[in-house]
């Protein structure tokens, strides 16, 4: 397929530098969390499989409650439900440092995850809404790459705390900036003009169940590995707190300079041949996953995961092209939904199933991908006119 050669022109959108700082923000707290979460619920909570998987579990709740966000649109414009959903995400981090026990792990994880769900909701909604056809993939690439130099940055943070600082003051100092940034974003400018005409409702469309369908199969299996690949290497291969941030460093200095690359693949090849590549790949990662015996090598796979992640940009843009534009809010959160709703439970059972054997979530996950390679065959687009442009797959 051809796309005019534009791509650059979503770097001079208005909406552009809103987004960034926010995207940076919300990646601050969630990775900070993400890195030291496996070492503070081992070593600090004391909590075992069971017990994270239920945390887990508990965190992916409030995915199911992202189709609420439509409803919260008669209350703020969706720019300013983004800021007052970062600024919940910072808070939850903070309260996980501040609630070293199993309860209180379990609410900090639970608002801090409403306000990531919320602001992740709205930041791929006003993405689609603001960028047109030939940009959203560029734009959703680019924000990714700011994603990983955030992540590297509170990654640098966390080894350098770790030598002087616990656990605990490094969650509420991360916390902290996220909610500083949440609170500046309010005084930023952003062009609303871009937004509205949403529908305010949800909207369940027959024309978008194979979405639904890849939004499921996706959060299912980012969710076992998200979970269990990090899990596995503090259990079993005794990674501290430096030896996982210095994981995430590596990871994120990738994706930095090649996820705005690979998701120009996407106008390139088409989300069907991206989406069928990715699953392909994520088969393999899981199976050497499930029966790996070298942390190295098993380290190195989480990095090629999280370059390969940018793939799954793939599905937004494909609700892009098949989307009416006052579906765009509604489906995103719809698709936000699905992709949580089997991330509920995979975990609590994945940590059950972790009791008894270590590598059944990683064949569970391996099992899902050779269905999203299913799915992602019966992706067909239409004929989209852009500008005199035509795109055919």
């Amino acid at each position: 397929m051809f796309f005019p050669k534009r791509q650059s022109e979503y770097k001079f959108n208005k909406a552009y530098p809103f987004l960034l700082l926010l995207t940076a923000a919300v990646s601050i707290g969630l990775q900070g969390w993400r890195t030291l979460f496996s070492n503070y619920a081992v070593h600090v909570v004391k909590a075992d499989g069971l017990w994270i998987g239920l945390i887990e579990s508990v965190r992916e709740v409030p995915g199911l409650l992202s189709c609420l966000v439509v409803y919260f649109l008669y209350l703020f414009r969706e720019d300013k439900l983004m800021s007052h959903s970062t600024l919940i995400l910072g808070l939850g981090v903070m309260m996980t440092g501040l609630l070293p026990f199993k309860m209180g792990l379990l609410t900090a994880t639970l608002v801090m995850s409403i306000g990531f769900h919320f602001a992740e909701t709205c930041r791929q909604s006003l993405v689609l809404q603001c960028f047109e056809l030939d940009q959203s993939a560029g734009a959703f690439g680019y924000i990714r790459s700011v994603t990983a130099m955030s992540n590297i940055g509170v990654g640098v943070l966390i080894y350098i705390f770790a030598f002087f600082a616990s656990m605990s003051a490094t969650l509420i100092t991360i916390g902290m900036i996220a909610i500083l940034v949440a609170i500046y974003s309010y005084f930023m400018k952003f062009p609303v003009e871009k937004i509205g005409g949403q529908r305010k409702k949800m909207v369940l469309k027959k024309k978008y169940w194979l979405f639904y369908l890849l939004n499921f199969l996706a959060g299912s299996r980012r969710q076992i590995f998200i979970v269990f690949s990090v899990l596995l290497l503090v259990q079993k291969y005794d990674f501290t707190v430096k030896g996982i941030a210095i994981l995430f460093i590596c990871s994120n200095l990738l994706n930095t300079f090649m996820a705005e690359r690979l998701s120009r693949k996407i106008d390139d090849l088409g989300e069907r041949k991206i989406l069928v590549l990715e699953s392909i790949i994520a088969f393999s990662i899981f199976m050497t996953f499930a029966f790996v015996e070298n942390g190295y090598l098993a380290a190195s796979l989480c990095v090629v995961d999280s370059v390969v992640f940018s793939f799954l940009i793939a599905i937004k843009t494909y609700l892009h092209k098949i989307a009416d534009r006052p579906d765009i809010a509604s489906s995103t959160a719809v698709g936000f939904t699905f992709n949580h709703i089997a991330a509920v439970l995979f975990p609590i059972i994945g940590g059950i199933m972790w009791m008894y054997d270590k590598r059944i979530p990683f064949i569970i996950g391996g099992i899902l991908s050779i269905i999203s390679l299913l799915c992602a065959n019966l992706i067909k687009l239409p004929r989209l006119q852009i500008g005199k442009t035509f795109t055919v797959k």
